[in-house]
């Protein structure tokens, strides 16, 4: 059975998923009718500038789908923490593509925007009062916590960052060796990573139509 820490990162992993999802039916719509009007402009529009339009616009669009969705998802989960507080992961799904894994390093492995979803919790064996989670990128803090006193988890800490390729993301706690890493779902850290949007190269000029000669 899922825990409530779990089902709440899978809620938002899943709407970030959905939002990512409407952006790109955006991205595609102003391609479209940008495309459509810039042709527009160029002189009166006739049947067959139209199957001209729609010829050319088709390959970008077609491109521009697939880099809008070509995102990738990894959940990964605690082993250990360190005897610094610094946590270890592990996964299922390896993806070497997407990042890659040493002890407590996560190693990012595309330039790209990345939807973070972290939770942390702790078992029972003592208070959890003042216990703060950080997640450092390349040694700089980019997200904190406190773990609640009643549940013993941070809960879902939410963050989108524009990292690199080779930036290093590190998961520390004040906590020694109290983190839940034996109960599925407790302790996850959960990315999407969205690459970014390439620049478009312009569509080759077309030869005018046949029978027609340019005027000098």
């Amino acid at each position: 059975m899922a825990r409530p820490a779990e089902c709440r990162c899978v809620h938002y992993l899943f709407l970030a998923w959905l939002l990512f999802l409407t952006a790109g039916q955006v991205v595609f719509l102003t391609l479209h009718y940008t495309a459509g009007v810039h042709n527009r402009s160029q002189g009166v529009v006739t049947p067959q500038s139209t199957r001209e339009i729609k010829h050319n616009l088709k390959p970008q669009v077609k491109e521009k789908i697939a880099e809008i969705f070509s995102g990738k998802m990894i959940n990964l989960e605690a082993s250990k923490v360190d005897g610094e507080g610094r946590i270890q992961w592990r996964t299922r799904r390896p993806e070497p593509s997407l990042l890659t894994l040493a002890g407590e390093v996560v190693t990012l492995g595309q330039d790209a925007y990345y939807f973070l979803c972290l939770t942390v919790t702790l078992n029972n064996v003592g208070g959890a009062a003042g216990v703060m989670v950080t997640l450092k990128r390349n040694n700089h803090v980019i997200m904190e916590g406190r773990v609640d006193a009643a549940t013993f988890s941070t809960g879902p800490l939410v963050r989108v960052e524009d990292m690199s390729a080779g930036d290093k993301l590190v998961v520390t706690v004040t906590a020694l060796g109290r983190v839940d890493g034996t109960s599925p779902g407790k302790t996850n850290l959960g990315i999407i990573c969205l690459p970014k949007p390439q620049p478009s190269l312009p569509a080759p000029p077309q030869p005018p139509p046949p029978g027609k000669e340019q005027r000098g």
